[in-house]
């Protein structure tokens, strides 16, 4: 049986009731989750943060800039009969500025819908790990590079003239991505993907508190 354990703080920039162009706004998400196992040692850790900032050109179309980052490490053990324990570490860590531009719709007095459009630039490297009981350990790093485009909405619900309530979904992406793994020669291998309800650098499901700095 699985334990799962899960914090996120998410403080973020939202519509609110009053009129916001030429408006400032800043904010971020921050999360972390923990995962082991009861039948083994196995477990799993993720992290990611996203600080931006952003302007209102109009009352209904704001543009901004995040600073993506996310991580995972991955512990695994396995059983050799000439190697015994085996322990086998997997560390993810990527960065992925972004810059976006988010069409905004009202449904009522509170209410907003919007629609974005997002560009990211990728980068990040996972290394590999292998520790045997009985042997040398071997490590393996892999290099990844590229960019993608995803079109994402969602609703966000003003509480006051500065604090919001926004519920996000990545929709649809697109990556391209290089890899490079550093002991391998002539290793680099592009890859396209294309997705829906979900990209690879950005949690598909957000729900933040936002704030806008009104004049």
């Amino acid at each position: 049986m699985k334990k799962i354990k899960l914090l996120a703080v998410a403080l973020l920039i939202g519509a609110g009731v009053s009129a916001q162009q030429g408006q400032w706004y800043v904010g971020g998400v921050l999360g972390f989750s923990s995962q082991g196992n009861d039948q083994n040692d196995d477990k799993y850790s993720t992290w990611n943060a996203a600080p931006e900032v952003g302007y209102w050109l109009k009352n209904d179309i704001q543009v901004g800039i995040a600073l993506g980052a996310m991580g995972n490490t991955t512990t695994t053990y396995s059983e050799d009969p000439f190697l015994g324990e085996i322990e086998t570490e997997v560390k993810v860590n990527d960065f992925s500025p972004r810059l976006y531009g988010r069409k905004y719709w009202s449904v009522g007095d509170r209410l907003m819908t919007y629609a974005g459009l997002n560009f990211d630039i990728i980068t990040g490297k996972s290394t590999t790990t292998v520790d045997p009981e009985n042997g040398e350990s071997a490590e393996q790093e892999m290099k990844r590079s590229g960019f993608g485009a995803e079109v994402d909405f969602g609703v966000s619900f003003a509480l006051s003239e500065s604090f919001s309530i926004m519920g996000r979904i990545a929709a649809l992406s697109y990556t391209l991505e290089t890899t490079e793994m550093t002991d391998v020669d002539d290793s680099a291998v592009s890859t396209n993907t294309f997705g829906l309800l979900g990209d690879t650098y950005s949690a598909p499901f957000n729900i933040g508190l936002y704030y806008t700095f009104v004049k």
